[in-house]
This record gives C-alpha cells, structure tokens and sequence, in this order.
C-alpha cells in the first residue's frame, strides 16, 4: 500500500539558538536554527503576546524561552560535568593532571564573574589547582578560609597527588577521584543554582 504525502497547513517558526561565551561581557554567536511546526492561529497567538512584552522580534523570545527551560534543565545531562585525570609523560607515580570541563560554561557565572568553588576533600589525596585557576573560598560555617578552584571559560586545571601513601596503596582510586569531582561540582552547580 502507498502511503500519500500530506501537507501540513502550519507555518515553520525558527529561533535562532546562541553559544555564550564570557569574555568580561556576553557575545552571542549564533550557531544553529531550532524548527517546529505550528498552527498560523498559534503562531498568530505567540507574535501578539511578545509585541506585549515589548518584543517585536517572536524569534528572540523564543530565543530566550529556550534559553530559560535549558538552564532550568541542566541536571538531567549527564555528562554535565566531565572530568579528564591523566598522568603525563614525565610525571613520577602519584601525581596527575586534572581536566574538568563544563558543559556550559555559563553556570559557573554569577553577576559576570566566574564563581569559586571548594575543592573536595578526598582520603590520602591532595587536589590543587593551577595557578590561573585557583580562588579563596569560605569554608562552611563561616570557619575561615581556603584555596579552591574557580573555572575560566568552563575549563578548571589541576593538579592530583597522592598524600601520605604510595600511589598502589592509596584507598582512593582515580576512578573514585573522578566520580567525586564530578558529584561535588555538580553539587556545587546545584547549590548556586538554586540561590
């Protein structure tokens, strides 16, 4: 049997989607189209209710819904957080680089500043940051201070050591190293989003 192709009557409705980037001030570049199909009514419907929030572009609206509903959403990706622990060529047994990246790097923004945050504290393993990404951070209770990390660009370096222990010893695995940065930064994320 031969199916036949219908028509649909609505109208394509695009946005324009943007990539962030933070460079003391927000740039947009846009980068890809978002498509759907609805009714001339809906579509009607939608460029009349943004003309009364003064906006007469629907697309930068639209723009900004679907703005709002992915931040809003973030939790549910997982690879949110990803981090990298390497042992250059060069390193002696127990010490690691650290990559982590965000998948948006505008979550680490607040009032267009790069948020610091705690480094985790992990058994018989010592995490420091590199220089250009480190930050004094409050630690809980209003208990003093001390040297966490703070993204740039979405991106933390660092260093991981093994503290007190040799390297085949350490109860902390740098498969157990990696689970819990990516909890305590997405903790974090949480945490900041949610205030």
């Amino acid at each position: 049997m031969r199916r036949r192709k219908t028509q649909n009557p609505g109208f394509v409705f695009c946005a324009t989607m943007v990539n962030r980037k933070l460079l003391g001030e927000q740039k947009m570049e846009k980068t890809e189209l978002l498509r759907v199909r609805i009714s001339p009514r809906l579509k009607a419907d939608f460029e009349e209710i943004c003309k009364t929030y003064g906006n007469e572009h629907p697309a930068d609206m639209l723009r900004e819904i679907v703005d709002s509903f992915v931040r809003s959403n973030l939790d549910r990706l997982s690879d949110r957080v990803v981090v990298h622990i390497s042992r250059p060529e060069g390193y002696n047994l127990g010490a690691w680089r650290v990559f982590v990246k965000l998948r948006n790097p505008d979550e680490a923004i607040w009032l267009g500043k790069s948020v610091p945050f705690p480094l985790p504290k992990l058994e018989k393993r010592r995490l420091s940051a590199d220089d250009e990404y480190r930050a004094v951070v409050g630690r809980p209770g209003f208990a003093g201070y001390e040297l966490g990390g703070v993204f740039i660009n979405g991106e933390w370096r660092g260093h991981l050591y093994s503290n007190g222990v040799e390297e085949q010893q350490n109860p902390t695995t740098i498969p157990e190293v990696q689970a819990a940065l990516i909890e305590h930064i997405t903790e974090h994320l949480n945490r900041f989003k949610s205030s």
